[in-house]
């Protein structure tokens, strides 16, 4: 079973998100926020597949976040979800490598989609 580390400030979209990740056979970890996912990541001895976290939170942000925790976990997976597009100028202007990105909205099929994507081995 995969384990996603799912980061979102706003809570009903965690919950909504974290339910429907359980429902399709994922161990998932929700934080609020940037500075208490990295507290669970170092704290926490269950190795993390994928980050799937906000780009903009108070207190630590998801790009922090990122780099942080691919200090980590050096092969994390990691999708950013923004209420921006997906552009070359926010790829370029990210100092850290993610491997997917979901515009808000987002629907529950297209979160699947991209998490089952990225997680098959």
């Amino acid at each position: 079973m995969k384990t996603i580390l799912l980061v979102e400030d706003n809570t009903a979209l965690g919950l909504a998100f974290q339910d429907t990740l359980k429902s399709a056979n994922f161990q998932v970890i929700l934080a609020s926020n940037g500075r208490e996912a990295l507290d669970l990541c170092q704290n926490n001895p269950t190795h993390i597949d994928l980050l799937l976290t906000d780009l903009i939170m108070p207190e630590m942000g998801g790009e922090e976040l990122a780099a942080a925790i691919l200090q980590i976990y050096p092969n994390l997976k990691i999708v950013i979800m923004s209420g921006y597009a997906y552009t070359d100028t926010h790829a370029n202007a990210l100092k850290i490598p993610i491997d997917g990105w979901l515009k808000k909205p987002i629907t529950l099929q297209n979160l699947l989609n991209t998490i089952n994507q990225l997680t098959q081995d």
